[in-house]
């Protein structure tokens, strides 16, 4: 029972390198005088993807 943590931080850790650097690429490109913070493109990424994943945790949890 339970996740298995040796298992899934190497996943999170390549996901969290990948998203980090597809907002930082994505911030780049977006802007065309000024670059556009990573912070700020990993905010407008994963703010709707935690939203649409506590929903689905809820309504399965209902």
């Amino acid at each position: 029972m339970g996740a298995e943590h040796r298992r899934l931080l190497p996943y999170s850790m390549l996901l969290g390198a990948l998203l980090l650097l597809g907002a930082d690429l994505a911030g780049r490109l977006i802007g065309s005088n000024d670059e556009i913070s990573a912070g700020i493109m990993v905010a407008l990424i994963g703010g709707p993807v935690f939203v649409l994943l506590v929903r689905r945790w809820k309504l399965s949890h209902l």
